[in-house]
């Protein structure tokens, strides 16, 4: 294991070729290559946008945050801490994304998207996705309810009372569907993924 110590005590965060600013350089860096890791720490992503009221205004664009991600987590779970921490120090610069993040023994969707005017942070929901299984996002929040006490299953605090303040839902926390809420609609892209890996099912469940 190779630990990359950092030559600044600065990193420069950069969207299209143009510096949006600078954040804390971590005290050791650790190598990539492309979306993975040394520790096989690996995160692709999928853009739904959402309400575009809430696109990010903050430092750290959804790329930018993948790659520092990779350079300071060696774990899926790590990497949620560290993804989900950054965007709310520096505020986030985009719309609302699906991450994949998989590392030797777990794989998870995190979800998330920006407050817009009202913070520079995010609200955001992550679910591990059980072994045996598989999962696919192809540009929707594929994350609709979910349990609220549930090892596998994080979620920031304000996820729902930030739904609520902004009008988007009235309901019970239980009946809560972060996608139904931020994303505004669901598309089927999945189907064909779900007839090639399993081809005698012929409806889609979300």
């Amino acid at each position: 294991i190779r630990d990359v110590a950092p030559s600044r005590g600065l990193g420069d965060v950069y969207k299209r070729q143009r510096p949006l600013g600078e954040i804390d350089e971590a005290p050791h860096t650790y190598s990539t290559i492309g979306n993975m890791n040394e520790f096989g720490l690996t995160i692709s992503e999928t853009t739904w946008g959402g309400r575009a009221e809430l696109a990010g205004t903050g430092l750290i664009d959804y790329g930018s945050l993948i790659y520092i991600t990779l350079e300071r987590a060696r774990t899926a779970r790590e990497a949620i801490d560290t993804m989900t921490s950054l965007a709310n120090k520096y505020g986030y610069a985009s719309g609302g994304e699906s991450f994949s993040i998989a590392d030797a023994d777990e794989v998870w969707i995190l979800e998330l998207i920006g407050k817009g005017k009202h913070d520079k942070g995010i609200v955001w929901v992550a679910r591990r996705v059980p072994d045996g299984y598989i999962s696919g996002h192809a540009n929707n929040a594929r994350i609709h309810t979910f349990p609220l006490d549930d090892p596998e299953t994080l979620y920031s605090p304000d996820v729902i009372s930030f739904a609520r303040k902004c009008g988007y839902y009235k309901g019970k926390d239980e009946d809560f569907d972060f996608s139904r809420a931020y994303s505004v609609y669901d598309m089927l892209s999945m189907l064909s993924l779900i007839h090639i890996s399993e081809p005698t099912r012929r409806s889609y469940i979300s």
